[in-house]
């Protein structure tokens, strides 16, 4: 991590991760087993970078970047961004964010004979003013919820002690 000075900070690194299996197995479907055997190895790059940054006393800005390269399915790459604007002390946040994924399948899944036919996962991430409405719609809700029913969130209220018996032991 790269502090930057009190109102920023960044992280750039790198990773090389090299994978390597055998397996020796069999899928069996009722009287019939089918051999499920393979030898697979694969290697996969990775970059990033992240960077944070405090706009003024109640927002702050984040972006990061990231590409991995792998042998099956090349080279992808990964973004995300943001703006937060904090409400006050013990408030919530209000955030506006993007992004987008990639994971390629599973290690085991490509050595299957039937790999050729699995894809990686790509995703987009949004979060925008109308999730906003959402999560203010379940928090009135919840809201509601705990106000009828008192004891069915968080810690069970405390009943009053009922008198010691009186004996010679102390009360522990």
């Amino acid at each position: 991590m790269l502090d930057t000075g009190s109102e920023s900070a960044a992280i750039v690194g790198a990773k090389w991760e090299k994978e390597r299996g055998d397996v020796t197995s069999r899928f069996i479907f009722g009287p019939a087993a089918i051999p499920a055997n393979f030898s697979f190895k694969r290697e996969t790059y990775s970059l990033f970078a992240e960077g944070e940054t405090k706009l003024g006393e109640r927002f702050s800005a984040h972006v990061g970047l990231r590409s991995d390269e792998t042998d099956a399915f090349g080279q992808h790459a990964t973004v995300r961004a943001g703006l937060q604007y904090r409400t006050g002390n013990s408030g919530p946040n209000l955030a506006l964010s993007y992004g987008t994924g990639f994971k390629s399948p599973s290690f085991f899944a490509l050595g299957n004979n039937y790999h050729m036919y699995l894809h990686p996962e790509t995703k987009k991430f949004h979060f925008i003013p109308g999730d906003l409405v959402k999560v203010v719609v379940a928090a009135l809700v919840a809201r509601g919820v705990h106000a009828a029913y008192p004891g069915l969130f968080g810690r069970p209220q405390r009943r009053e002690s009922e008198p010691a018996e009186q004996s010679g032991a102390p009360a522990v």
